[in-house]
């Protein structure tokens, strides 16, 4: 059973008005990667805002994504909330990242982000909102993420993650127009 599956037959198998075995659970699951129009290398979910690196693996598959998230955010939390409207002001920003070195300075301007909010290293490095951990601990989101784009430009994850906390990484990567 993949990793998503054993992450979510509890909740599918408890839905009593959606009940599926584990093996149509993993056809689900094989049906989403092949439609998958990006590959996420980075996040970090804010207060007011997120910062994410993707990889597109279709043509406008950046878009499609970005969409998609923010339709179904959108919606799970006006029903959570009772509420109606947006909640993203104004359009999101793509910062194309032509080459290894500036992707390097981006996820780890988005891994450093979280410093700017939380109080210790310990705080930063257990915040579960930030993919900050998964470059240096076990994956938590199996091939959803792939850190490993990132991670073999460096020797070891502990290099990178020297990389993101030498206090180098204060401004948002951008690329001369």
């Amino acid at each position: 059973m993949s990793d998503f599956a054993a992450r979510f037959t509890d909740l599918i198998l408890a839905d009593e008005y959606n009940i599926l075995a584990v093996k149509e659970l993993d056809e689900l699951w094989n049906k989403m990667k092949e439609s998958r129009c990006v590959e996420l290398l980075a996040f970090a979910l804010m207060g007011n805002h997120f910062h994410i690196a993707v990889h597109a693996l279709k043509d406008s598959g950046i878009a499609t994504y970005l969409q998609r998230v923010q339709n179904a955010y959108t919606k799970y939390f006006n029903i959570k909330h009772d509420r109606t409207g947006h909640l993203f002001q104004g359009p999101y920003k793509v910062v194309h990242q032509p080459d290894d070195e500036r992707l390097m300075m981006l996820t780890a301007y988005i891994h450093h982000n979280p410093n700017e909010v939380l109080d210790s290293r310990a705080e930063v490095e257990a915040f579960k909102w930030s993919s900050y951990q998964d470059y240096h601990n076990n994956n938590r989101w199996g091939e959803l993420l792939k850190p490993e784009i990132v991670l073999e430009q460096f020797s070891n994850p502990a290099e990178y993650l020297e990389f993101v906390n030498d206090g180098n990484v204060k401004s948002t990567p951008s690329v001369d127009k």
